[in-house]
C-alpha cells in the first residue's frame, strides 16, 4: 500500500488527511480558517501560523523546570544509594540503585533528544523523553520497593 504523506501548506505539519480543498492542502487546525483570509495572507516561513498548542511549550519547559529542582533532593539520596555497593559491584544493586544515580545524566539526554522532537513539531513523543528520566530514576525505586514489599508480605 502507498502512503501519501502530505504537509500542510501553512505550518509544514506532515497530514495524512487533507482538510484543505483540492487547491490547497491543509492541516485541521487551519482548515477552520475562511478562503479569503488563507489567500490574502503570506504564510509561508512565518511564524505565526503554526499548529504549536502553547500548553505544549508550556508543559516542555515547565518539567524541565521541575527535573532541575529534584536535583536538590536527589543529591542526598544519591551519597546514600552509593551504601548499595558495599557489598561489592554486584548486579543487583546496579539494576537496582544505577538508574537513580544516572538521573542528571538522564536529563541531559532526555533534554537533547525531546529537544530535537519539539523542534520537528513531534510535540507528545517530546513531551514522553522530557518525562522519562523521572519515570526511569524514580520509577525503578518505587518498582523494587514494591516487589520487595510483595515478596517480604509488607
Amino acid at each position: 500500500m502507498l502512503k501519501v504523506i502530505m504537509k500542510c501548506e501553512i505550518c509544514g505539519q506532515k497530514i495524512n488527511i487533507n482538510w484543505g480543498n483540492s487547491n490547497v492542502t491543509l492541516c485541521q487546525y487551519h482548515a477552520s480558517d475562511s478562503e479569503e483570509q488563507l489567500k490574502d495572507i503570506n504564510y509561508k516561513n512565518n511564524p505565526q501560523f503554526t499548529c504549536e498548542s502553547p500548553i505544549s511549550k508550556g508543559l516542555f519547559i515547565s518539567i524541565f523546570v521541575i527535573e532541575i529542582l529534584l536535583i536538590i533532593p536527589w543529591l542526598p539520596f544519591a551519597g546514600l544509594s552509593a551504601m548499595a555497593y558495599d557489598s561489592g559491584r554486584v548486579w543487583p544493586a546496579i539494576i537496582m540503585v544505577g538508574p537513580f544515580q544516572a538521573y542528571p545524566l538522564l536529563i541531559l539526554i532526555s533534554a537533547i533528544i525531546s529537544s530535537i522532537l519539539y523542534k520537528k513539531n513531534n510535540y507528545s513523543l517530546a513531551t514522553i523523553w522530557a518525562i522519562s528520566p523521572i519515570l526511569i530514576s524514580f520509577g525503578t525505586l518505587a518498582l523494587f520497593d514494591i516487589i520487595s514489599g510483595i515478596l517480604n508480605g509488607f
